[in-house]
């Protein structure tokens, strides 16, 4: 994290495990994803919240995903492509550059009139032939909850795509 606190992310078929200090969250698949935004939206959006609702996978996950179309997004030179999803009744909206395929942020909408927490990654390294963002900065409203700064990354099934 920005001011040198450890932190440790796990992501499984079946669970998302997220503790930072003073902080612990578990999501489990069959859990309710909307009792991980009670009873403080800012702090559902630590992290594991939006990697909940994109099924801990990206967009190939969720029972509806579809191609929106082009769109700007702060920090990008020229459009991005954008896919939405839907996993429960929670919106995900993924941002991609269009050259390089690789996501530049996520956000998630809770409900339909609530602020989005967004996700951004950035610094992407290879990494036992996948492309691994070394920082995430996580955003809620106007504010920044967040930003990780990733030391290592270990796959537990490295064949698996």
């Amino acid at each position: 994290m920005e001011r040198g606190e450890r932190y440790r992310l796990e992501i499984s078929d079946s669970e998302i495990l997220l503790d930072v200090p003073g902080n612990k969250q578990t999501w489990n698949a069959t859990d309710d994803l909307g009792s991980l935004w009670r009873p403080r939206p800012a702090a559902a959006c630590s992290g594991i919240a939006p990697l909940a609702a994109s099924g801990g996978r990206g967009p190939t996950s969720m029972a509806m995903c579809a191609y929106v179309g082009t769109a700007p997004l702060a920090g990008h030179d020229g459009l991005v492509d954008v896919l939405t999803g839907v996993y429960g009744a929670v919106e995900t909206r993924f941002y991609f550059d269009r050259t390089a395929g690789l996501l530049l942020a996520l956000e998630m909408f809770p409900r339909p009139d609530a602020d989005p927490c967004e996700l951004y990654f950035a610094d992407y390294q290879e990494i036992g032939g996948r492309w691994m963002p070394q920082r995430i900065e996580v955003r809620y409203g106007d504010d920044r909850f967040a930003t990780f700064k990733i030391q290592s990354v270990r796959f537990v099934n490295p064949d698996q795509p």
